[in-house]
């Protein structure tokens, strides 16, 4: 770690020093940066294997031109390296007890801060007032601070997947998108759920949002019973459940799309994955596949989502500049799952309930 001058202390503040950073990283020796190229040489004497941060590295050379001689003693030394990205994956991948308790505050939080903007309300507002709000209101309830920019896209916005602008006007007619979490202590929330500006559903967003809600159930049952558990077969069964409600409930494509072209504009429909892994970042243990079984301890994120763009011509009209997405947190258990969201308000009528008081 690097050596702090006075200078540094006056302008910044003082950082940890060597022995607390020791005490709370469980790491048995620190020493200061200015010794690491001294330190790797006598390793390298050794003949010693290590597991680096590729990517880490990598990065930290670009903007630390100091790391470049070290960079080089790695790649130009003739060591032994692996990477050491998978094997730390594998480690966060399964959360111990207490990782799990700090996942049920983090996603406690989210969801009372969620919960708190339904009940605020946002008539003639802008889309950054609710990020400023849900800023205000992750913080006051203990969190450090947003999981990431959150996602606050009202009326046809929230068919851009990752819409961070969040700053246009929301309109008395607009569904509004939040995809919005916190972080509490390095582990993360990550919650969508979307709600009317006016307080009530139309008839058409309402018809759509039943029709989400209800594969959202479907899929939150999916994953407390089906084992194994695999992201990817999760994926395909929304996207089945997607074409077979839609046939049976609402029917809003085209009657002329055959059952092929239906599951393929289903999958148009929700283009990204239903799931993710979750914790200490919000796409955490990215290296960790989707096509493997879930094991307890693992947390996941279950999203459908229905994104309808005005060009999309295989959709009735009144669908069309609507988007959906409804997002919940899971803990996968050794009895099932546990939704560490579920009082986050999702159910249609709670929600018309709820803005209306």
């Amino acid at each position: 770690m690097e050596h702090q001058t006075k200078h540094q202390v006056l302008w910044d503040g003082a950082s940890q020093n060597y022995d607390e950073v020791r005490a709370i990283s469980g790491v048995d020796r620190v020493l200061p940066i200015s010794e690491f190229h001294k330190y790797m040489s006598s390793v390298l004497k050794n003949g010693a294997a290590l597991a680096v941060d590729v990517d880490a590295l990598m990065d930290a050379v670009v903007y630390e031109p100091d790391l470049r001689s070290i960079h080089q003693m790695l790649y130009n030394g003739g060591l032994t390296h692996q990477p050491l990205n998978d094997k730390i994956d594998q480690l966060r991948w399964r959360k111990s007890k207490h990782e799990q308790d700090l996942m049920r505050e983090t996603c406690r939080i989210g969801s009372e801060s969620l919960n708190a903007l339904l009940r605020e309300g946002c008539e003639e507002r802008n889309e950054s007032n609710i990020v400023g709000f849900l800023d205000h209101q992750c913080r006051r309830r203990g969190a450090d601070r947003l999981a990431y920019p959150p996602v606050v896209a009202a009326g046809n916005n929230a068919n851009t997947i990752h819409y961070i602008s969040s700053n246009k006007p929301i309109r008395k007619t607009d569904c509004v998108l939040v995809d919005a979490g916190c972080d509490l202590h390095g582990y993360v929330s990550d919650i969508t759920r979307c709600f009317p500006t006016s307080g009530r559903f139309s008839a058409v967003q309402r018809t759509l949002y039943d029709v989400l809600n209800d594969i959202q159930s479907q899929l939150l049952h999916y994953v407390q019973t089906v084992r194994p558990l695999r992201l990817n077969e999760l994926y395909k069964h929304m996207v089945e459940r997607m074409a077979a409600d839609s046939l049976s409930s609402i029917v809003f494509f085209r009657k002329d799309l055959s059952q092929k072209e239906l599951l393929k504009e289903c999958d148009r429909l929700c283009p990204h994955h239903v799931s993710h892994y979750l914790g200490m970042d919000v796409h955490d243990t990215p290296s960790i596949a989707r096509n493997i079984e879930c094991p307890p301890g693992v947390i996941i994120t279950v999203e459908p989502g229905i994104y309808i763009r005005p060009e999309n011509t295989a959709v009735r009209n009144e669908f069309r500049g609507i988007g959906f997405r409804i997002e919940d947190d899971v803990l996968l258990t050794e009895t099932g799952a546990e939704i560490l969201t579920a009082n986050c308000i999702r159910d249609p009528e709670d929600i018309e309930l709820v803005m209306d008081s």
